[in-house]
């Protein structure tokens, strides 16, 4: 039989046929061999009767095989029945075996020759925009500001912080320390911080700023400079040192990088600038001011202690150099100063005032403003300034009255400075200079010195209590003051003296207790009109009561004289102010010795008299402050303690200045300057004889009964008055005689009674002519009484002047009070009972029987 298809017998005689091999087949009856495969073809089972192509992807490039093969990595089939797999192309890729087709070399990559598995990276620095790159040509260099790693489609801008200065760059370099790029893509090497900022570190994309209390002085810092102990700066980003202020005397900095300078405490100083620590004061000492800043037009005043107290220059130029509202509106602070200087060169202003900020702003036309001790005017097109004293302005300012306080400058009419103090006509100088400080805060009063406390004296820091009988009410004072009579003081270091107490006396200076009165004696009250230190608010007629004369009594209007002061001549002398010529109290006042209160002085050496500074100037003014702190431009313009300030104008043309805190009243405002005389105020004579008593040269005796003193030194005592008593000794007032008793001569030290059968209600009687008979029907039993009783039912009295009630008899009654008589028992009737009240006591007479 013949081999059926798939099937062959190689030679005759075989017992059967033998299938096709793998890889082969036969599609014919009676083959004697298998026909092989071909090339693109495969067989992988026996006995087939055809091959199966290849399928995509794959290969077979000899013929008989039983399996094809896959398209290695490079290389793809994209028919069935391939004999051989094709190269990819230059440009792209197949990194996986058995594929149909390449793919394109992706952006960044690029295949030079065909036939790869994989594209190579464009080199780092370099990059490759679009897909199919089939040289290394298509890699493109990076500009410079950019960069790139390997294989990138695209360049990245450098980072804020780095930079690229050339092309074809791999990576960004980090800024230096003490650099920066704020911005991406920067090519050229990064910028240096400019002076007063910095950077710590590599990469930085911006500079910090110097904080306050360090500076960086040059450009491209890496860090700050710290201001040095003993200075602060409030700066920040500052260029250098210069912002690092030393601390002003009385604040001080302990440490490098101070933002401030700290305030030295209480009890603490320091006496120069630039301090890192503070110093403390003696047991005996307290840190005040060494220079401060006063109210008011001053002169000769230290530029560099403007300076250390806080005071900034905001602007210096010569007298000839126009003055302009616009520069004036410039100079802001808290506080404006205007001054001016001689020269250039000068370190000290001629004069100067200042003001609130507020009030220069608020300066109209026409008028002046009274701030700070001075008086303030503005007129755009005109001039700007300020003076002190009586007078008004003018412009331009000639006026010649208190020319030292005078300083003008034109305004806003392309004229320089005009006047400084007396000097007139500088409007073209180039030696005088105009100057204009601000000041933010008031620091005028920080501490920078130690000095003596209040009940010490002495100087160099050498303090020493005041000694028993003395006192200084104030600090830095250079001798105690004796306590004024009538006071004392027991111990050391006060800082006032004690009145004596009721029944007490201290007739010297400098007592160091109090006396007690004797028997039957009195110290004459202090009373607030004679007291230690200033007074407010005290009676007229108490000060004349205790020995105070008049000597003027005139308006604030009118002009304070020398030789009006001079002819108030007493041993002690009292200023006071009243608001109105009809007012009788005094608003203020405050008295001492004459020779404190009328002896001339000067600022630096007032008179401490009584708990009282006094002050007496010729062309400037007299008064008395609580205070040692006086500010003189013609009066004084203190604010500190206003309520105990009391200054008139003296020997100018001008009348009062002030009462109290009340200021500018030399103008017609009603206020009236009153001074007071004594020979020795009253109550400083020490012990007199107490009311009740009466006496002279230290014995007193006690008023007798039946009389009386009412007021303490009475030299006898007076009888009571017909109708007044006074019953024990001693007595201060008589009593009026009380109801039912009288007195009918003075002196009597009881009151007669009024005789039974009588009766008085009059208080104070004078004679028995008060005393009222009893009507019939009443009576009174005992003397001395107030009202006549009235008789009981029953009872009767028949006369006037009764002092009892007789019960009816026997065989009458009485029904009502008040009977005079009793009613007899009718006819027919009869009866025993004693005082009957009613008829019903009388009984009828029995049968038999009559009446």
């Amino acid at each position: 039989m013949q081999c059926g298809a798939g099937t062959y017998a190689s030679r005759a005689g075989l017992p059967g046929c033998s299938y096709c091999g793998v890889g082969t087949f036969s599609n014919q009856s009676g083959a004697s061999v298998c026909q092989l495969c071909a090339t693109g073809f495969y067989q992988p089972d026996p006995g087939m009767l055809s091959c199966i192509q290849c399928e995509v992807g794959t290969y077979a490039s000899r013929a008989g095989l039983a399996v094809c093969s896959n398209c290695t990595g490079g290389t793809f089939s994209n028919i069935s029945g391939a004999s051989l797999c094709l190269l990819c192309a230059t440009g792209s890729f197949q990194e996986d075996s058995g594929t149909s087709f390449c793919m394109q070399c992706g952006a960044g990559t690029y295949a030079s020759r065909a036939g790869v598995s994989f594209c190579v990276y464009c080199t780092a620095g370099t990059y490759q925009p679009v897909k199919g790159a089939s040289s290394s040509a298509a890699c493109l260099m990076c500009s410079a500001g950019s960069y790139s790693n390997a294989g990138a489609s695209v360049c990245s801008s450098c980072l804020p912080g780095t930079y690229s200065s050339s092309n074809g760059s791999s990576f960004c370099a980090l800024c230096a320390i003490g650099m920066y790029a704020s911005a991406s893509g920067t090519k050229f090497p990064c910028t240096a911080c400019a002076a007063g900022f910095y950077s710590l570190r590599q990469g930085s994309s911006g500079c910090f700023n110097c904080s306050s209390g360090s500076y960086a002085s040059i450009e491209g810092s890496s860090s700050c400079s710290y201001c040095s102990p003993g200075s602060a700066s409030t700066a920040q980003g500052a260029p250098n040192s210069s912002v690092c202020k030393l601390c002003i005397s009385g604040f001080y900095s302990s440490s490098s990088g101070s933002s401030s300078c700290m305030h030295c405490p209480s009890g603490t100083y320091t006496e120069s600038v630039g301090s890192t620590s503070c110093r403390s004061c003696g047991p005996l000492e307290i840190s005040v001011p060494v220079f401060q800043v006063v109210p008011g037009v001053q002169t000769n005043v230290s530029i560099e202690e403007l300076l250390s107290v806080g005071w900034e220059v905001c602007d210096e130029q010569p007298y000839v150099q126009p003055t302009t509202s616009q520069l004036i509106d410039s100079c802001n602070g808290t506080f404006v100063l205007f001054g001016a200087k001689a020269s250039q060169d000068s370190q000290q202003l001629e004069l100067m005032a200042y003001a609130e900020r507020e009030i220069l702003n608020k300066l109209v036309a026409g008028q002046s403003s009274f701030s700070n001790g001075a008086h303030w005017y503005r007129e755009p097109g005109n001039s700007i300034g300020f003076y002190s004293g009586c007078g008004g302005y003018s412009y331009p300012d000639i006026s010649s009255q208190d020319c030292w306080s005078r300083l003008s400058w034109n305004l806003d009419n392309g004229m320089g400075g005009f006047r400084a103090g007396c000097s007139v006509g500088l409007n073209n100088d180039t030696s005088w200079r105009k100057v204009i400080y601000v000041m933010n805060s008031n620091s005028s009063n920080i501490p920078r010195l130690c000095v003596c406390i209040a009940g010490t004296y002495g100087a160099d820091g050498q303090c020493e209590n005041c000694p028993a009988g003395t006192y200084s009410s104030a600090p830095e004072s250079s001798a105690c003051q004796n306590c004024f009579v009538g006071t004392f003081s027991s111990t050391q270091g006060a800082s006032n003296c004690q009145e004596c107490a009721a029944g007490s006396f201290a007739l010297t200076d400098g007592s160091t207790r109090c006396d007690s009165c004797g028997a039957n004696q009195m110290s004459a009250p202090p009373g607030s009109f004679a007291s230690f230190g200033v007074q407010t608010n005290v009676s007229t007629a108490q000060l004349v009561s205790s020995g105070w004369s008049l000597c003027s009594d005139v308006p604030y209007s009118e002009p304070t004289t020398s030789s009006m002061l001079d002819s108030c001549q007493g041993s002690y002398v009292l200023f006071g102010t009243k608001s109105s010529a009809c007012n009788d109290r005094l608003a203020l006042m405050a008295f001492a010795r004459s020779t404190s209160v009328l002896g001339k002085t000067n600022l630096s050496s007032l008179t401490a008299d009584n708990g009282v500074y006094w002050y007496r100037l010729s062309q400037k003014s007299v008064g008395f402050s609580g205070s040692h702190d006086v500010t003189l431009n013609a009066a004084d313009v203190q604010a500190s303690q206003c309520w105990s300030r009391l200054s008139w104008n003296l020997d100018q043309d001008c009348g009062g200045y002030r009462a109290g805190c009340l200021t500018g009243l030399d103008k017609g405002s009603g206020w009236r300057k009153v001074i007071y005389v004594s020979s020795r105020p009253r109550p400083f004579v020490g012990c007199v004889c107490s009311a009740g008593s009466y006496g002279s040269d230290g014995t007193c005796l006690n008023c007798a009964a039946g009389a009386f003193s009412s007021a303490p030194e009475s030299a006898v005592c007076q009888g009571c008055s017909a109708g007044s008593f006074s019953s024990e000794a001693g007595g201060t007032s008589c009593g009026a005689c009380p109801a039912s008793t009288y007195s009918s001569s003075p002196g009597a030290s009881v009151c007669s009674l009024c005789a039974a059968g009588t009766s008085s209600l009059a208080l104070g009687a004078t004679s028995s002519a008060a005393c009222l008979t009893c009507a019939a029907g009443t009576f009174s039993s005992a003397s001395g009484s107030t009202v006549c009783l009235v008789c009981a039912a029953g009872s009767f009295s028949s006369a006037a002047g009764g002092t009892s009630c007789g019960a009816c008899p026997a065989s009458t009654y009485s029904s009502s009070p008040g009977a005079s008589v009793c009613s007899l028992c009718a006819a027919g009737t009869s009866s025993l009972a004693l005082g009957a009240t009613s008829s019903a006591a009388c009984l009828t007479c029995a049968a038999g029987t009559f009446s």
